[in-house]
């Protein structure tokens, strides 16, 4: 039966089984295969490299597992606790929302209204709206405007269940970039939580930006409240998972064990492609 001769063809029996295994010299191409060399004139009968590519292997697939175990750790103490799903607060029938432009900036008050009133009936919190010159309400002393709306919060109400928006304008030019603050109940924090707020806040703002008066851009941000509260109130698995994006911690982590793996993975990838051009330029294998 036909073999392999050694020193047959000039190739010192040489026999190459891997990836760089070329026609004529016995060899055979499979997915995976390391570069097995057989030489009967020095003996060598070994896998090149083997030891290398296994150690790079295994310090991968340990890298994964410990890391998979730290996110999996890390990640369920930063979920515990969140609700995923929460309920309507009690509120009187008599506690309706309010709108209260002493500035006149808000051009459609009816459609405001419609959309406050909306969210109080969705949500059982009772939403405030305020507008105020800059140099009023500076000249009441307070620090700041998110200190003023936190007066005119206990000024209206001792309950814990008002949402109390403060729209500032300055007196000299009130079409220009303005200020906005809030401040909530507490009851309120499982339905406004902070990523609400801010993403409610960057409607707010970049309706003005675009040039809406202040009605319009708080009606934008109230039509996002509502969609938000329905997904917070509806407990399906769809917004169940939706509710997860309002975990800020949760969100940094999760993206930050995501650059991670992509490291390992990189790294991985590119030892392992060193680990074989290292094998093609063996001398034995020319």
């Amino acid at each position: 039966m036909p073999h392999v001769s050694g020193g047959g063809g000039g190739r010192s029996g040489r026999l190459v089984y891997g990836p760089w295994a070329r026609p004529g010299v016995g060899g055979k191409f499979y997915a995976g295969s390391r570069i097995h060399l057989n030489d009967p004139n020095d003996g060598t009968d070994r896998y090149l490299g083997s030891a290398s590519l296994v150690k790079t292997n295994k310090n991968f697939a340990r890298s994964i597992v410990i890391t998979t175990i730290i996110a999996l750790f890390v990640n369920f103490f930063l979920g515990v606790g969140l609700k995923l799903s929460t309920t309507k607060l009690e509120s009187s029938e008599f506690m309706e929302s309010v709108i209260s432009d002493d500035v006149g900036v808000i051009a459609d008050k009816t459609e405001l209204d419609g959309l406050l009133s909306e969210y109080r009936e969705l949500t059982g919190i009772i939403p405030v709206v305020y507008t105020v010159y800059e140099e009023d309400w500076k000249a009441t002393g307070a620090n700041s405007l998110s200190q003023y709306a936190l007066y005119k919060y206990m000024a209206l109400t001792s309950d814990e269940r008002h949402f109390v928006i403060v729209y500032s304008v300055p007196k000299d030019n009130t079409s220009k970039a303005n200020k906005i603050a809030a401040v909530q109940g507490n009851e309120t924090d499982d339905i406004i939580t902070t990523a609400m707020y801010w993403k409610f806040l960057g409607t707010v703002k970049l309706g003005t930006l675009k040039g809406d008066d202040p009605g319009k851009a708080l009606c934008s941000a109230f039509s996002f409240a509502v969609k938000d509260a329905n997904v917070k109130l509806n407990p399906t698995l769809g917004n169940k998972l939706l509710t997860l994006f309002d975990n800020i911690p949760l969100m940094i982590s999760l993206l930050a064990f995501l650059v991670i793996y992509i490291v390992l993975i990189t790294r991985y990838v590119k030892e392992r492609k060193a680990g074989f051009e290292t094998l093609r330029n063996d001398p034995r294998l020319q």
